[in-house]
């Protein structure tokens, strides 16, 4: 279990980690106020605390989940190691071997879903740089920036145009004109792209408007199409 946990304990914070961390930020009186179903959350309490002691490392953010799921897996093994015995319904070596499938699974399903890898530690960190030496924009299939943006890289500018759309659709042609005006390199995050602008409009408008799309980078699962404006 612990080496499973360890594996990518360092690696980028994906979306779903971010969004947890960024609520986590937000003072103890509105976390006693958010309920996840009936109950307050107590791991955004904890989380609100461990991120007090001021380190914001990736493995140092994800130690308690570790500690957590390794006295889980400890745990639920005595309990079908304690059942078993006390039933007699297996031997002892049935029991044993049991208990590991159960821990094995145990292990491997926090793992997949918690360290789904998104490297946007990576990708934010390029399109900074390119911001910073070319005055490139950033553009996000999004109403806003996306929880990693804000932890990553809170100082980048974007545009994240799809806000309101429903109230007016005119607004995407006005923030995407102002956004780009002036700007000859265009880097474009198509996350949930596939939800948020089904129908591209996005990059529709870059193609009217004279970008073309140069370049696809990858940071595994984080795509970012670099647009250029044609001469």
């Amino acid at each position: 279990g612990l080496i499973f946990q360890l594996v990518s304990i360092n690696q980028s914070f994906n979306f779903n980690e971010a969004s947890v961390i960024l609520m986590a930020r937000q003072p103890i009186v509105d976390l006693l106020a958010l309920k996840m179903g009936l109950y307050p959350s107590l791991s955004y309490l904890f989380l609100h605390l461990w991120l007090k002691l001021g380190l914001h490392q990736e493995w140092f953010i994800r130690l308690p989940n570790v500690f957590f799921s390794l006295f889980t897996i400890y745990f639920l093994y005595q309990v079908i190691n304690h059942l078993a015995s006390e039933t007699k319904l297996i031997t002892q070596k049935q029991t044993i071997f049991l208990s590991l499938i159960t821990t094995i699974f145990l292990t491997l399903i926090p793992f997949f879903y918690n360290f789904r890898h998104e490297n946007w530690r990576e990708a934010l960190a390029f399109v900074s740089q390119k911001q910073q030496l070319n005055s490139a924009q950033v553009i996000f299939a999004h109403k806003t920036a996306f929880a990693p943006v804000i932890w990553y890289q809170p100082s980048l500018t974007y545009i994240a145009p799809l806000g309101n759309l429903n109230d007016d659709p005119g607004l995407l042609d006005l923030r995407l004109a102002q956004g780009t005006v002036g700007k000859s390199d265009l880097y474009y995050f198509p996350y949930l792209s596939n939800l948020t602008d089904p129908s591209q409009n996005i990059t529709t408008w870059l193609t009217n408007a004279g970008y073309t799309k140069t370049n696809t980078y990858d940071f595994d699962g984080i795509l970012v199409d670099h647009f250029s404006a044609q001469n």
